[in-house]
């Protein structure tokens, strides 16, 4: 039997018969002497035009798509690039491309490039000598299973394949095969019973079936595997293209009886529909609009069927009004998904409730709710109108209305009749919803409330006043006339909002002047006529006014609320919480602020913020980059929110706003300073405790986390190139570097810290990444006056002082040193210890911690990188390189001047200083310390050489002396 005999003869006599596997060809699979000559110059090169079209074809698909792709290799694979070809075979073009430059989230990237070439291969029959080109985008680090790849970029094979016999298990292909086969002959059974829904689900899943079937097959047994050549029989029959055209026949039959049915059921029920009945079709509507949304994308129907479905269910159903009758709502609900037979207003509504793609051209979710708004944003509210005055509408039957827009229409052209109804309803009510205090309505001959030409009503006062109470809509909206207060408007509904009961009504105030006012005790809103809260003086004036209207008629305990009522003094509270808050700071580069807004009309608006400075050391010849690109600011953002516990850059609800309007650098002074802000808002009295948490937790954090911040600053700031990297970066982060050639360098962050740390020997060094501090520590003697009792644990306030002492102490103790044959002399160690005394002054951002111990008196010299720059923080190293070097000498030092510093400050140790052993000099005797006895040997030798010796150093006459040299030795003359 020919091979494509059972799709084109007499194959609906056999239909629904099961497929006989021997039936099956598969001659078409024997392996063949040679390439196929129509493609492949020889076993060695493709050519040279099938090259040029394949590499054209491959380009146009990648610009088709509108973002920017590198395109790594373009590869040729499949059967055509093999031995087992026939002339059923599609040549299968790969085009390789790196995920990671389009988005780290690969399985986007892979979603968008398999429904762009399934979108391509579905709308282009593209040939080269007569074989059908199939277009994949793959990762270049994804495995491809084929003996046979071609290179078209590097026109050479990367898998060559080779000529091997192999036996066909003949069976187990045909008995695959036509197991499939039948599966597909069952679902044209389905649409033949006109079942479309059952058709089109059977036929996605039996479409995925068969990927995951052939691709399990290569995986395990390759190209040759029964499982990839079971597949090849159905393409080459004819059958997988019978399943693509049953699925889209059952979709389009699906759509069309859905829409009948939704059609049919709108005609029936027109008025009677209730709104549980309307939600079961919206259930069983919107899951069909999903799968057929995701067949559109070119993705699995099922995808995400059940978030996706509830996700648009409740947005459908956000758009019917709640306060219309039950059998309107649901008649506005089939109205509503007879809207999204519309692929344009379907589209928009999807775009709400899925999330944006990968990049490219795809629109992001702040552009899908603004078309959305445009589309959507008056359906409801025109609904509700429709609805509660049905009467005025032309036509009053909304399945007459053909979209949103003639829906606008027809409620706009009521207007007027509306508002006419509401104005007379409203006089009638308001007289019957009006208690007056002070003063009354005026009336006319017909006993209705008199107007002015306005249409405000007229009053009888008292003493020039009114003072009234609204009860009901009509008697607010009256009173309210012409004013901005929400309850006055008669087309909403904020009455019942701010009316609570007989006893906490809207009270209504006009003094002689006719300005009008209006207090809500219970809602805690008291408004002048532009809906601008009243407050200070005019409010106890008025205030006390009201009272004296009920004191009159005896009202104290009806309205209590009044008489128990105390104004909050918004200004000053806020002050007080700022004040305490502010006491709390004890880093001068952190500001707290915050303020009373009167704008806001509903309740007092509150502000409070936050603004940090850290300062960066610049270089005297600094010239770097001025400013980050946009995602630096964003990165910045992100990373402070990460290491704070509480807050957060921008605005602490929406975060709405840019990175950059928060973040600000400023350049001068050789100092960079970058400062960053932060701000909270709320209302009324509950603002006043959310202010109070927000300031106490901004100066939490941002003192707790000062250092680590400043740190996440420099190092974004040395990789925009803005702040100039230094040796001691290279300790604290890993810095990207290149060579002259442009090649990267290994870095070895951990190595560079662990050798800083190592280089001294009697001195501790810790290096903190998180803070970006450098710690030297060292102990020295604790007089022993302070070594037992309540001085234990005690911190000198002025250990500046103390060190100065030691350094000048020590310096001046190496100044006396002579100089040795061979041995430098003390001038440049003395220079370094007078250079660390310069340092400390001029930079009080050095910490210097000292601790009485029982013992040994604990120092930390903590340096922060971030406020000195590379020459002064090797100023420091070196400083301690000298101490090292000379520790004994300076620990005495330290010890000298720390008695010193006792007896000029006695209330800071009260335990007297005297008792010290011996008498503390101004140096310490080190005569006996190793290096100081060989130091004498030397001197002593080298004076008792004579001039005509090699020694040169001593002349005739010249006296012996007896030198005091340092006690530690230069390197190498231990």
């Amino acid at each position: 039997m020919a091979s494509n005999e059972l799709l084109v003869k007499n194959w609906k006599k056999h239909l629904f018969e099961k497929i006989d596997p021997e039936s099956i060809s598969l001659s078409t699979f024997e392996v063949k002497d040679s390439l196929n000559l129509d493609v492949w110059e020889d076993e060695d090169f493709i050519k040279a035009d099938i090259k040029q079209n394949i590499e054209r074809i491959a380009r146009d698909f990648i610009e088709s798509l509108g973002i920017e792709v590198n395109i790594d290799d373009i590869t040729i694979t499949g059967s055509v690039a093999n031995y087992n070809w026939s002339r059923f075979s599609d040549i299968d073009v790969h085009i390789l491309v790196d995920f990671d430059e389009i988005d780290e989230n690969h399985d986007l990237v892979r979603e968008m490039f398999q429904k762009a070439h399934a979108q391509w291969n579905r709308t282009h029959d593209i040939r080269v000598n007569d074989h059908e080109i199939e277009i994949y985008v793959q990762d270049i680090d994804e495995p491809h299973h084929s003996t046979g790849i071609y290179s078209l970029l590097g026109d050479k094979w990367v898998e060559k394949p080779e000529k091997t016999t192999f036996s066909l298990n003949k069976d187990e292909i045909q008995a695959k095969a036509a197991h499939l086969m039948d599966d597909i002959d069952e679902i044209e059974r389905l649409m033949d019973t006109n079942d479309p829904e059952q058709a089109f689900d059977d036929a996605s899943r039996l479409k995925e079936k068969i990927r995951n079937f052939r691709r399990g097959g290569l995986e395990k047994g390759g190209e040759y595997s029964s499982e990839n050549l079971a597949f090849k029989v159905l393409r080459r029959n004819g059958y997988l293209e019978r399943l693509s055209d049953m699925k889209n026949e059952a979709y389009d039959k699906m759509l069309s009886l859905e829409e009948e049915t939704l059609h049919t059921l709108q005609e029936e029920l027109l008025q009677e529909v209730t709104f549980e009945d309307a939600q079961k079709t919206l259930r069983n509507r919107v899951v069909k609009l999903v799968k057929s949304y995701n067949y559109e994308q070119g993705l699995d129907p099922e995808k995400n069927l059940g978030s996706l479905s509830t996700g648009l269910e409740n947005r459908i159903l956000s758009l019917i009004p709640s306060d219309i009758e039950d059998n309107q709502q649901g008649t506005s609900l089939l109205w509503v998904l007879r809207l999204l037979k519309d692929p344009k207003l379907k589209e928009i509504i999807f775009k709400t409730v899925v999330s944006p793609g990968p990049p490219g051209p795809v629109p992001g979710v702040q552009m899908a709710r603004a078309d959305y708004n445009v589309e959507f944003g008056n359906i409801r509210n025109n609904l509700e109108t429709f609805f509660q005055f049905q009467r005025f509408m032309d036509p009053t039957d909304i399945n007459k209305l053909k979209d949103a827009d003639s829906l606008t229409n027809v409620v706009a052209g009521a207007r007027a009749a509306i508002e006419a109804d509401k104005d007379k309803k409203l006089g009638a009510d308001a007289s019957k919803g009006a208690e007056f205090f002070q003063g009354n309505f005026k009336f006319d001959e017909n006993g209705n409330v008199a107007r002015d030409e306005e249409g405000l009503p007229q009053f009888e006062t008292k003493d020039g006043w009114v003072i009234a109470a609204a009860h009901n809509k009509g008697a607010a909206c009256l009173l309210g006339k012409k004013t901005n207060w929400c309850t006055a408007a008669p087309g909403l509904n904020y009455f019942d909002q701010y009316y609570n009961g007989e006893d906490d009504p809207l009270f209504f105030l006009m003094d002689p002047d006719g300005n009008r006012y209006q207090f809500a005790y219970g809602a805690k809103e008291f408004m002048d006529a532009d809906d601008e809260r009243v407050r200070g003086d005019r409010f106890e004036d008025l205030n006390n006014k009201l009272k004296e209207a009920l004191e009159a008629k005896f009202f104290e305990d009806r309205f209590s609320v009044v008489f128990e009522y105390e104004e909050v003094d918004y200004e000053a509270r806020v002050s007080e919480i700022l004040e305490e808050n502010r006491h709390r700071i004890d880093d001068n580069r952190i500001n707290i602020d915050a303020s009373v807004d009167d704008y806001y009309e509903e309740e007092v608006r509150i502000e409070g913020g936050f603004d940090a400075t850290y300062l960066f050391s610049l270089p005297p010849d600094y010239d770097g980059v001025q400013d980050l690109q946009e995602d630096s600011y964003d990165m910045i953002s992100a990373a402070f929110d990460k290491i704070m516990s509480t807050i957060s850059l921008g605005h602490q609800e929406d975060a709405y706003g840019e990175s950059h309007e928060y973040i600000y650098l400023e350049f001068g002074g050789g100092v960079l300073k970058v400062t960053m802000s932060g701000n909270w808002s709320g209302y009324g009295e509950n603002g006043l405790d959310e202010l109070n948490t927000f300031l106490y937790d901004a100066v939490n954090d941002l003192e707790g986390n000062y250092d680590k911040i400043r740190n996440m600053l420099r190092e974004v700031l040395i990789v925009e190139m803005v702040l100039p990297k230094t040796k001691y970066d290279k300790m604290f982060f890993d810095i990207y570097e290149v060579d002259e050639e442009g090649e990267e360098l290994e870095t070895d962050r951990e190595g560079a810290k662990e050798q800083f740390e190592l280089s001294l020997d009697n001195i501790t060094i810790d290096i903190d990444e998180g803070e970006g501090t450098i710690e030297f520590s060292f102990r020295f003697p604790t007089p022993k006056a302070l070594r037992s009792g309540s001085n234990i644990g005690k911190r000198p306030k002025n250990k500046e002082l103390i060190m100065h002492a030691a350094n000048k102490r020590t310096s001046d103790f190496l100044a006396r040193q002579p100089e040795l044959p061979g041995v430098d002399g003390g001038g440049g160690e003395q220079e370094a210890l007078d250079m660390l005394t310069h340092t400390i002054k001029m930079n009080p951002q050095i910490q210097i911690n000292m601790m009485v111990g029982h013992e040994s008196t604990i120092v930390d010299f903590v340096v922060n990188i971030n406020d000195l720059d590379e020459s002064e923080i090797d100023q420091i190293a070196k400083s301690f390189g000298v101490i090292d070097k000379n520790i004994e000498a300076y620990r005495k030092a330290m010890h000298n001047s720390f008695v010193k510093y006792i007896e000029k400050f006695p209330a800071e140790f009260p335990t007297p200083a005297s008792g010290e052993e011996g008498t503390l000099t101004e140096t310490a005797d080190v005569s006996n310390e190793p290096y100081q006895r060989k130091a004498r040997k030397w001197f002593g030798k080298a004076m008792r050489l004579t001039v005509k010796g090699g020694n040169k150093y001593k002349v005739k006459g010249m006296k012996n002396i007896d030198p005091k040299v340092g006690k530690s030795p230069p390197p190498g003359m231990e």
